[in-house]
């Protein structure tokens, strides 16, 4: 069923209404609640949704979320505008005067001082870390500068008119687009949705700003949107605010004939000149579309009036709107930023310590137990120091002080791990904190902790500069070359922009060129070829002169230098002087080569006089200890032949014993066959008769 404002808006409005709401539904549905938890944590607010559980009572928010979003927001931040030069223009390679693009550096960088796209860029990175998400318009505003006129005979003021290149933040709650697009230009268009005070609107239909026929009426929103983010004074409830839905797309080209005639009197009309230009930068655009649409910048109010339609004026027919991820989703437009990574430990953090200090107030509080019928009727059994409570009979048995347990220690570690899960799923380590542990972690897993946190921080800022800073300033630049072309002559619209990335890349290639200062002599060549580059990475004042200073150094160094006639003099002198010292050498060196034949000689002679003596020696030792030998050979011999003669006369002694034994053995054989047959003989007859063995000699054995 459509809805009233469906039905009051017509034509464009119409057109542009049926597409804008059903994506913001979308992006409702898919968003809305996770990114109010995120601002929610952020901001430190809470709400009757954040309940964990229906016994919590506690409403702390711990701020580690909050920490984790600024500290990544401001490593980024210091990272990228570490400088005043916060970014470099670099000329494209077939220029033939590459140098016309410093000055306009130098002249950008001061207009968008002046029109604080510092501070847009601070807070659009800072929606990214909450959001996921960071989006960043370039409005091109009139405005009037006071300017002093020293053409009359007193100094006076005058007002001119300029226009002025800005940067607005857009909140990702504030912004459509088409959610099958993952980038800007692949969708039929994008609006930026907000609000703003009906005398704001007044004001610029009286200005010229919006259509004189623009329809006014109040538009009622109520306070659900403040109420989930925790904050009731965006709007202050019911309000007399006008809703703006500003488009940046496609829009059908019929529709767009009626607001032809209207843009004599749009705000670029001075400057856009005559018809035919504007038809050629919209010609521009056709290739994108098609023939029936074409790229326009529409403003409807309450979603009803057209207040204002153009047809793409710029330049390059670009949309003057930027988006970055903080962290990149594939194939996805809204990203992923510092909330939604700590997330499910933030929550985990709240119930742990929300059911803590719950725990803490039933052990702190003094309750009290009482039997009620010991106790008169409407007395209020509240607790309090110095109250008398009456009771019918004996307080101590009516009376009794209830005393629960204090909350489980170990919650203190379950709370420090929880910090620390967050920290690693944001990447925002706190290094004082981590310092304090430095006795848990050893130096190699402290560098491995940093230098992770380095390259997270290097790849977000990857995403905030290709994303983010280039397409903004070129798209400043094109604005500025075209509604400012006094202040900005440029011709060459080829350029390229290097922002903190390419600064820190070029910082550590001018390190290494200093270091290699100390290798080389001052006056050669590859000095200056390095003091040149030197300048041309640096962002000091008068480089180009420098420049241009070093360019002729390597010219001359790279010159042979003129004959001079008093060094050619010392020369000349310098070489005779060499000629007789290295004559003198010679002789020298003839008489210690004849010295040192005389000394060989010598020690030949000595040398064979000494070989003689040595042998002489070596002989006589030779004899003397031959006949050493010899006497030992003898005393051998004589001590073996005493030795034989003993064994002998021994040998002879065993043989004798040995007879003596057989001898004995024998007689005893005899004697012993003897007796046993007269033993058999005198023994009764069937008397068993033992019969002893006889003893054989060793003869008898071996037969």
């Amino acid at each position: 069923m459509a809805s009233e404002e469906d039905k009051k808006a017509t034509g464009l409005a119409q057109w542009i209404y049926q597409r804008t709401d059903p994506w913001e539904k979308w992006r409702d549905t898919q968003y809305k609640d996770r990114w109010d938890s995120y601002y929610r944590s952020f901001r430190g607010f809470w709400i009757e949704q954040d309940k964990l559980n229906e016994a919590e009572r506690s409403r702390l928010v711990p701020p580690e979320l909050s920490q984790a979003i600024e500290t990544m927001v401001a490593e980024i931040e210091e990272a990228t505008f570490i400088r005043e030069r916060w970014i470099d223009l670099i000329d494209d390679v077939s220029d033939e005067d590459p140098s016309d693009i410093e000055g306009i550096t130098n002249i950008f960088l001061e207009d968008m001082d002046e029109a604080h796209v510092a501070d847009a860029v601070s807070e659009a990175i800072l929606n990214s870390a909450i959001f996921g998400t960071g989006i960043l318009k370039i409005a091109v505003v009139k405005e009037k500068h006071p300017k002093v006129d020293t053409t009359g005979t007193l100094p006076g003021v005058i007002f001119e008119d300029v226009y002025v290149i800005k940067a607005v933040p857009i909140s990702p709650r504030n912004f459509v687009i088409e959610p099958s697009a993952s980038r800007l230009d692949d969708a039929v268009g994008c609006a930026h949705i907000f609000r703003v005070p009906l005398n704001v609107v007044q004001r610029r239909i009286s200005d010229g700003t919006y259509y004189p026929e623009t329809q006014l009426q109040e538009f009622s929103h109520t306070v659900e949107d403040t109420q989930s983010l925790g904050e009731l004074e965006v709007h202050g409830g019911e309000g007399n605010g006008c809703k703006v839905t500003e488009w940046h797309g496609l829009v059908p080209k019929d529709m767009l004939k009626e607001y032809t005639k209207k843009k004599e009197s749009s705000e670029y009309a001075d400057v856009l000149g005559d018809q035919k230009t504007l038809d050629t930068t919209i010609e521009s655009t056709k290739d994108y579309a098609s023939d029936d649409l074409v790229e326009a910048i529409v403003t409807i109010i309450n979603d009803t009036s057209v207040a204002k339609c153009v047809e793409n004026p710029f330049l390059m027919g670009d949309r003057s709107v930027v988006a970055f991820q903080f962290d990149t989703v594939p194939n996805r437009f809204w990203g992923r930023g510092v909330g939604e990574k700590g997330y499910n430990s933030q929550k985990g953090l709240e119930a742990e310590i929300r059911a803590r200090i719950d725990a803490l107030k039933l052990s702190t509080h003094p309750m009290m137990g009482i039997d009620a019928t010991k106790v008169p009727r409407g007395e209020k059994f509240g607790v309090k120091a110095g109250r008398n409570i009456l009771t019918r009979g004996n307080p101590a048995e009516a009376l009794m002080p209830l005393k629960f347990p204090p909350p489980d220690p170990h919650t203190f570690q379950q709370s420090q791990e929880l910090r620390e899960m967050l920290q690693r799923g944001t990447g925002a380590y706190d290094l004082p904190s981590q310092m304090a542990n430095a006795n848990r972690m050893a130096a190699t897993s402290m560098s491995m902790v940093v230098g992770s946190m380095i390259k997270r921080s290097k790849r977000t800022l990857a995403n905030v500069e290709r994303g983010g800073l280039r397409p903004l300033v070129q798209k400043m630049l094109w604005r500025n070359m075209q509604f400012n072309p006094n202040r900005y002559p440029l011709r060459d619209y080829k350029f390229k922009v290097r922002g903190s990335m390419g600064i820190m890349a070029r910082e550590f290639e001018q390190g290494q060129m200093v270091s290699l200062l100390s290798t080389v002599p001052g006056e050669s060549p590859a000095f200056w070829m390095l003091m040149k580059g030197i300048y041309e990475n640096s962002n000091i004042d008068d480089r180009e002169e420098m420049i241009k200073f070093a360019e002729s150094k390597l010219e001359q160094s790279q010159q042979p230098p003129p004959p001079n006639p008093e060094v050619e003099l010392k020369k000349q002198e310098l070489e005779f002087k060499m000629q007789e010292h290295k004559d003198k050498m010679n002789i020298d060196v003839r008489k210690l080569e004849h010295r040192d034949i005389e000394i060989r000689a010598e020690a030949k002679r000595d040398e064979g006089e000494g070989r003689m003596q040595t042998a002489t020696s070596v002989l006589q030792l030779v004899k003397a200890e031959s006949e050493g030998l010899s006497k030992q050979a003898k005393a051998m011999v004589d001590i073996a032949t005493a030795n034989e003669k003993k064994e002998g006369i021994r040998l002879k002694e065993y043989e004798l014993a040995l007879e003596e034994l057989k001898i004995a053995v024998s007689t005893m054989s005899s004697s012993r066959s003897t007796e046993t047959a007269a033993y058999n003989a005198s023994s009764p007859a069937g008397t068993q008769v033992w019969n002893f063995p006889e003893i054989k000699t060793d003869a008898q054995r071996s037969e």
